[in-house]
């Protein structure tokens, strides 16, 4: 097929809209748009980052974006030697011979029968029940009163689940959120603007202007992901890791009361 660059800059050219409009209203770094239009994907920083500037060039200039990611990765197959398109094709069958539903069977009756082994185990070598005669009654008259006195009711300790990141942007900027693995958001934010996301366990964020806003992660201000116009990639932020990127106490001053 033709090169994936030239058609992309062939649409780019016939609706007259030029690199730097791109750049400025989407903060994706000139050099990577320069990049994605000559085919020079050692250039740009990894192929997950690559197809999200696909996506937002694409629907920037009025392309679908499906068909544009299609395009993409058709192009890519192109650019395969026959022996790495053989080796594909080989997986491919492999696949057919042994397919994922059978796997998946085959997985669920293993875990059946090591349940099976465990439960017989645990009936036939498990600690014995006590005999009743062996458990001391008390009665009535044996246990001793207590009058007058109201035990303190303890609270239950509290834990924390979830993650809940806030958001206020200072400078238009480009965001791509994933929140436990699935896509929530991906687009421009404008300044003035403030949004919220929620994750049971993690989110990964990729940000075309990583200066141009702050946030808070459960109420705790976060400290700056970069500088203005940066672009920051595959930003990992989970229930382990999270404190990492919270402000020290002392400097949290700005608080997301306006949410």
């Amino acid at each position: 097929m033709d090169y994936f660059g030239d058609y992309l800059k062939k649409e780019r050219e016939q609706k007259k809209i030029s690199l730097e409009e791109i750049r400025d209203s989407t903060k994706i770094n000139i050099r990577f748009l320069k990049a994605l239009e000559e085919d020079k994907f050692d250039l740009l920083p990894g192929k997950f980052f690559t197809r999200g500037i696909i996506r937002t060039y694409a629907n920037y200039i009025g392309l679908d974006v499906k068909d544009a990611l299609n395009k993409y990765d058709e192009f890519l197959l192109s650019q395969k030697s026959p022996q790495e398109k053989e080796d594909m094709d080989r997986d491919q069958i492999d696949e057919i011979k042994f397919p994922k539903k059978v796997k998946t069977i085959l997985g669920i009756v293993v875990i059946i029968i090591l349940i099976a082994i465990s439960v017989i185990f645990y009936y036939k070598y498990g600690k014995k029940q006590p005999q009743v005669s062996q458990i001391a009654i008390l009665e009535e008259t044996d246990v001793p009163k207590i009058k007058d006195k109201i035990l303190p009711e303890i609270e239950p300790e509290k834990t924390e689940m979830g993650l809940t990141l806030e958001f206020r942007v200072n400078q238009k900027t480009w965001f791509q959120l994933y929140t436990d693995g699935e896509l929530i958001f991906e687009g421009i934010k404008d300044e003035g603007e403030t949004f919220q996301v929620t994750a049971q366990n993690e989110f990964i964020m990729h940000v075309g202007n990583a200066g141009g806003f702050t946030y808070s992660i459960n109420g705790s201000q976060g400290k700056p992901l970069g500088l203005s116009g940066q672009v920051s990639r595959d930003i990992l932020i989970n229930l382990e890791n999270y404190k990492n990127y919270l402000k020290e106490e002392q400097d949290q001053t700005f608080q997301f009361s306006e949410f």
